[in-house]
């Protein structure tokens, strides 16, 4: 038998053989004005919404031969989210389909989807007046993925999180509204519940993930965001391939009344499963009107 060890982004399963897990944890948000990747706890106003990124992400999963030699699960992947939605009285639904472009690494060469998520937020507190601002999200991932790669569950998934987010700093003038603070402080607190697959020295299971992020607006319209995001798996919290880092930065601007532009990059710090060597990622989105 083959001993593997998990070493940077790495997992495999005896002998060789492909995980059926989705190595891409991280999806972008769609309703945050700052943010990529953290939730900020607003939503859209009330009507139609859609969104299209474009993100490429290098090494998000390898494993390491007890040689230390490394083979890339996944070498190189490209791939746009395409998302639309509606919200009415505070309650935001949205669905978002990953589009893989080219995936390359252990399974060769391929395009395909992969498993479509089905997202519903309710804001209750705005961070901008109150004392902070407050929402949950409730999702479900369906298994519709195409791809050989790691980038599907074997079977339905779920994940429920808590965004806190809070403005602060002198105000000034902000874009298409009137005003908005200089700084906003987000975080977002969740568990995801996921099909189990037992891999060599690790079982990947549901998991407690949190996100951080700070915004600072530069000018009128446009600004800075650093982020930070990692995860656990509760039933081998210990392990470091189960337990990931990556920091993100951002910029954020306003196009016109109805878009908002997002763009950044981002890499794994330490060592676990969906932390990649680099990513880099575009997002715009269509808002019904002026935030």
């Amino acid at each position: 038998m083959i001993f593997l060890l998990i070493g940077v982004t790495e997992a495999t399963r005896v002998n060789g053989e492909l995980p059926e897990l989705n190595a891409q944890v991280l999806r972008p948000s769609l309703s945050s004005e700052r943010m990529l990747f953290t939730e900020e706890a607003t939503v859209f106003p009330d009507g139609f919404f859609s969104a299209v990124s474009a993100e490429y992400t290098d090494a998000p999963i390898l494993y390491r031969w007890h040689s230390g030699a490394t083979v890339d699960l996944i070498d190189l992947l490209l791939q746009s989210d395409i998302a639309f939605g509606y919200t009415y009285a505070g309650y935001q639904t949205s669905l978002l389909m990953p589009i893989y472009l080219q995936s390359t690494g252990l399974a060769g060469s391929e395009r395909g989807v992969g498993d479509l998520q089905v997202d519903v937020k309710k804001a209750f507190t705005d961070g901008s007046f109150d004392p902070v601002g407050t929402a949950i999200r409730l999702g479900v991932e369906v298994p519709t993925a195409t791809m050989k790669a790691p980038l599907g569950a074997s079977g339905w998934g779920w994940d429920f999180s808590v965004m806190l987010d809070k403005d602060f700093g002198p105000s000034k003038r902000c874009g298409f509204r009137s005003f908005c603070s200089l700084f906003r402080g987000v975080v977002n607190l969740g568990h995801a519940g996921i099909p189990e697959d037992n891999l060599e020295n690790l079982k990947w299971d549901s998991r407690f993930f949190a996100r951080a992020g700070m915004g600072m607006m530069v000018s009128g319209r446009w600004g800075l965001s650093f982020e930070a995001s990692t995860h656990f798996i509760y039933t081998d919290r210990d392990n470091t391939a189960g337990r990931p880092i990556e920091l993100t930065s951002s910029i954020f601007g306003e196009l016109g009344e109805h878009w908002r532009i997002r763009a950044g990059g981002g890499k794994g710090i330490t060592q676990g499963i969906g932390s990649p060597t680099g990513r880099a990622i575009l997002l715009l989105s269509y808002e019904p009107q002026s935030w």
